[in-house]
This record gives C-alpha cells, sequence and structure tokens, in this order.
C-alpha cells in the first residue's frame, strides 16, 4: 500500500512536466515552421523572376512578329505572362537599336521586392 501511494504521490507531481516541456519547445519549432513557410515563399518568387527574364530574353530574341516593335510592347507581354500581379515586380529591357530583330542580343532585368510572407 505505501508502494502504491509514493507511486501515485510522484505521478502527481510530474503531471505538468509535459506541459511545462511542450511550452519550452514550442517557440522553436514555431520559428522552424514559419522559417520553412518563407523560404519556399521566397524561393517562390525568385523562380517567378527567373521565368520573367527568360520569357522577356525569348520574345526579344524572337520577336519577328509584328505585335512585338518595341520594347515597351515585349515588356508589357513579359508582364502578362509572368505569375504575377504584383506591382513590386519591374521589368526592363535594353535593345541595342531600339526595335528587336530576331536574333539581336538583348538585356532584361526583372527585379521584385521581396517581404516575408510571415512577418
Amino acid at each position: 500500500m505505501v508502494g502504491w501511494f509514493s507511486r501515485r504521490l510522484r505521478r502527481d507531481r510530474e503531471d505538468g512536466a509535459a506541459l511545462v516541456e511542450f511550452a519550452l519547445v514550442l517557440p522553436l519549432l514555431m520559428v522552424l515552421l514559419l522559417g520553412m513557410i518563407d523560404a519556399g515563399w521566397a524561393f517562390s518568387a525568385h523562380l517567378e523572376v527567373r521565368h520573367g527574364a527568360r520569357e522577356g530574353a525569348r520574345l526579344a530574341a524572337v520577336s519577328s512578329a509584328p505585335s512585338y516593335d518595341s520594347a515597351a510592347e515585349i515588356i508589357a507581354e513579359t508582364c502578362s505572362r509572368m505569375n504575377t500581379n504584383s506591382p513590386d515586380v519591374t521589368v526592363t529591357l535594353a535593345l541595342p537599336d531600339g526595335v528587336s530583330d530576331t536574333g539581336d542580343s538583348a538585356a532584361v532585368t526583372v527585379s521584385r521586392d521581396h517581404s516575408a510572407l510571415t512577418g
């Protein structure tokens, strides 16, 4: 009977230990989880910028269609092909002569301000 009582008394003193340990580990787990979410968000934004630059360069290189006569039209088409509606995306296109012929060189720069998703 005494053994049962001492085991019961010991278990009653340790009832809150798991809760205290969880409260100590929870902030670390939340930082890891939110960090993974933000890293995924940043990687997705990085891929979006790369996609926009690739599409702009492709349009400038093969713009034999008459609808792409100026750099502004190529930039507008590049923006429409990107998977973003964000106003913080900037696309610039540098053409040597102002008009792109098929095979001409062009420099496309796409930039985007990154803000953390989880704060």
